[in-house]
């Protein structure tokens, strides 16, 4: 038994993962169709804008916006290549990270 901080003292195992795997795959299509069909892109926006910015995080001027965007790009990308590095880890030493 493997402690997990989630609760329930188990972990998700790999032999499980592929069970756990054809369960969701179906209600991610769901997710992905219902946000798709309900929640259609304006032709005039740009990408991913929907207008949502409770926080008010957005900056006004279009420099501002650029340059949030590209740190968001740069972080997105610099959290890949630690998952990345975790994962040839793991296959390298053949040891689970956590």
């Amino acid at each position: 038994m493997v402690f997990s901080p989630c609760g329930g003292g188990r972990a998700p195992t790999s032999e499980s993962a592929p069970a756990r795997a054809r369960r969701q795959w179906p209600a991610a299509f769901v997710a992905i169709a219902v946000a798709e069909l309900f929640y259609p892109q304006d032709p005039d926006k740009a990408a991913g804008d929907l207008g949502y910015d409770p926080l008010g995080w957005k900056p006004a001027d279009e420099k501002g916006l650029k340059d949030m965007q590209n740190k968001e790009l740069n972080n997105g990308r610099l959290a890949m290549l630690g998952t990345l590095g975790m994962l040839v880890q793991e296959i390298l030493y053949d040891k689970a990270i956590f």
